[in-house]
């Protein structure tokens, strides 16, 4: 969804390109470490990426393995074997 700035939303939300930001500085900053959580400055909403709090959940082995099991089953797409189903 493309917003501009005169839609209502762009002043709670950012367009495709600004929401990319995160992930392109993920990638490509060399001071980013593994285990590091980038949002936007304004926290969930808008603004140049910063470097969050990890929520105990997003780290939690129990939470990803579920989270795991259930992307094969819905997919039936295993990747721990090469991707065949």
């Amino acid at each position: 969804m493309r917003v501009s700035a005169a839609h209502p939303a762009a002043l709670l939300v950012q367009g495709e390109d600004a929401g990319a930001w995160r992930a392109v500085r993920a990638v490509l900053d060399r001071a980013v470490r593994g285990g590091q959580l980038w949002g936007p400055r304004v926290p969930g909403l808008r603004g140049r990426p910063r470097d969050e709090r990890v929520w105990p959940r997003l780290t939690d082995a129990s939470v990803a393995a579920r989270l795991w099991d259930t992307s094969r089953d819905l997919t039936g797409v295993d990747p721990a074997h090469g991707g065949a189903p």
